[in-house]
């Protein structure tokens, strides 16, 4: 990685969306919304992202967060998603 895509990586706030397979409305379920905000406490709890704020609705997520280092946005994400599917 060069240190450009380590400062931006790093150093910047990003966007991220996810949707449910087919958007299906599952987020609409308290126990699924919890899983998903169960999974940001975690990242948060163990220092690999910094959370600034989520929006949950009932077929996508938006979130914005930082990856702290020495996490890899991928590895991040894809625990994430790992969890939380």
């Amino acid at each position: 990685m060069t240190s450009e895509g380590y400062f931006i990586e790093h150093h910047k706030i990003g966007f991220y969306t996810a949707t449910i397979y087919q958007w299906k409305p599952i987020l609409e379920s308290y126990k699924y919304k919890e899983i998903i905000v169960d999974s940001l406490t975690f990242l948060v709890e163990n220092k690999r992202a910094k959370v600034y704020g989520f929006v949950l609705m009932p077929n996508h997520i938006h979130l914005l967060w930082k990856i702290n280092p020495p996490w890899k946005l991928e590895r991040v994400q894809g625990d994430f998603m790992k969890f939380t599917a």
